[in-house]
């Protein structure tokens, strides 16, 4: 009899491994074998698992339709088993699995929309952000703001993409007027944000894309500003981080490690 930690991992890999028997010497007879019943185990994961990643990723899914999804969803599940307790974790990876699936070969442009769908998903998981401390911020002497390290809304996701994935993805709304949309490949950069209830998706440039991915990283603020400039020599940096603070897309600093006088 096995103990009941290494019951439970051996009935948790069974789920995900119909070739694993160790945890079937422990399943009573009654009426249907321990296979079968391991079967209505399986296909309960299979389906609730599978109904996740569509509620997730419903774009994904209009673009293939139902059966090719249930294809991808039903190969993410065995390499990616489940790891927690709550549903709506579940499919991190799953652009990263369409991208190697064979059969999504030649719908390129599919796995970054996915990431977009995944970057939505986690961004309405955020509360909302104080506005940013412009007070705090008044206190400190401009010489100290290149030390400072810029945050983002805890909602803020970036996605790149070398397709008009946010084309396609309006284009697969409920509310869409129009469904056709021109696959030349273009950099696209994507902000998704939340504020109150709405999750936003906003188009960015180059620079200010460079600028918030800086702050993303926890560069300094002079290093964003670098990065930003890199993209547009021209670029009025002074009025791009006002904007931002202004849309609540960068909400807090930490102060210079050295205090003014």
């Amino acid at each position: 009899m096995l103990a009941l930690r290494e019951l439970q991992q051996q009935f948790a890999i069974a789920l995900y491994d119909a070739e694993s028997t160790a945890v079937q010497g422990c399943i009573e007879a009654g009426g249907i074998t321990a296979p079968q019943r391991l079967q209505i185990y399986r296909n309960n994961l299979r389906t609730t698992l599978t109904e996740a990643l569509a509620a997730t990723y419903p774009v994904v899914r209009r673009l293939v339709g139902d059966d090719f999804f249930e294809r991808c969803a039903h190969h993410y599940i065995t390499l990616e088993p489940s790891r927690s307790g709550n549903v709506s974790d579940y499919g991190a990876r799953f652009a990263g699995c369409l991208q190697q699936f064979p059969p999504a070969q030649a719908l390129p442009y599919l796995p970054d929309v996915a990431r977009l769908e995944w970057a939505r998903h986690e961004a309405a998981k955020h509360p909302c952000a104080a506005p940013f401390p412009l007070a705090r911020l008044a206190s400190i002497a401009p010489e100290y703001w290149g030390t400072l390290h810029l945050y983002l809304h805890p909602s803020s996701q970036l996605v790149t993409s070398d397709y008009p994935i946010l084309a396609i993805w309006l284009a697969n709304q409920e509310a869409a007027v129009n469904s056709t949309v021109a696959l030349t490949p273009t950099q696209e950069f994507l902000l998704i944000v939340r504020h109150v209830d709405d999750v936003q998706i906003l188009r960015l440039t180059a620079s200010e894309h460079a600028f918030l991915e800086q702050c993303r990283i926890g560069a300094p603020f002079d290093a964003a500003c670098a990065a930003a400039l890199d993209q547009h020599a021209d670029l009025d940096v002074t009025a791009l981080l006002s904007r931002f603070i202004a849309e609540r897309i960068i909400v807090d600093f930490s102060p210079p490690l050295e205090q003014p006088a």
